[in-house]
């Protein structure tokens, strides 16, 4: 029992640094895609997880299977064009995820055909939660998720300006709804109609 509780723990952290880094990474380059350096300039193009990691987030998606990370910064005035590179920076983490989802479903009916292996269906399996319920989760429009950012892309210049500089005091309404659940039954139906369409498709796929 303490064998298995303790190979639990480790293919949960690897898929969790995994979902995690790779959703800050595709942020990051994305950015400097468009013309902004910064995550470059503060070490945050880093495959280290202790540079993206946000303790509470982490806490969240262990128990709830959905969470967020710190922020990669961006400078978003320095992003040519603009809007189009705010749109795209906002969601590229959420695309990157969705893809790693669908490529875990993949590996994980693969692993159930050819395998049977009980330590890489565990990986691909929480894989695929953890990307899947990432990336729906980050597509909230709440501060900090993502969606708050694609959303506000489509503002005025000023009322984005005027957007960032308070959003960190909506933080404690994403806090709210996520430990008394709210978002979890809101999103979870979704979570799981997905993940379900990409085992189906992948099944297909592979017989």
């Amino acid at each position: 029992m303490l064998n298995m509780n303790f190979q639990t723990l480790i293919v949960t952290a690897v898929a969790l640094v995994i979902t995690v880094v790779l959703h800050e990474l595709a942020h990051g380059y994305m950015a400097l895609a468009f013309g902004d350096d910064t995550a470059k300039n503060m070490g945050r193009l880093t495959l280290n997880p202790l540079a993206h990691l946000n303790p509470m987030g982490m806490l969240s998606l262990i128990v709830f299977r959905f969470g967020w990370a710190n922020p990669v910064p961006v400078n978003f005035s320095r992003l040519r064009p603009r809007r189009l590179g705010l749109i795209l920076v906002s969601i590229a983490g959420i695309g990157v995820n969705l893809i790693l989802g669908f490529l875990s479903a993949i590996c994980f009916v693969l692993a159930n055909y050819y395998s049977g292996n009980k330590i890489l269906i565990d990986l691909f399996t929480m894989l695929m939660i953890y990307n899947v319920s990432f990336a729906i989760f980050n597509i909230l429009p709440l501060p900090p998720l993502d969606g708050s950012k694609l959303v506000v892309s489509f503002f005025p210049y000023k009322f984005q300006n005027l957007f960032y500089k308070y959003e960190k005091y909506l933080y404690i309404l994403l806090l709210i709804l996520v430990f008394t659940r709210t978002i979890n039954r809101f999103i979870s139906p979704i979570i799981m109609s997905i993940i379900s369409s990409f085992l189906n498709i992948a099944t297909r796929i592979i017989r």
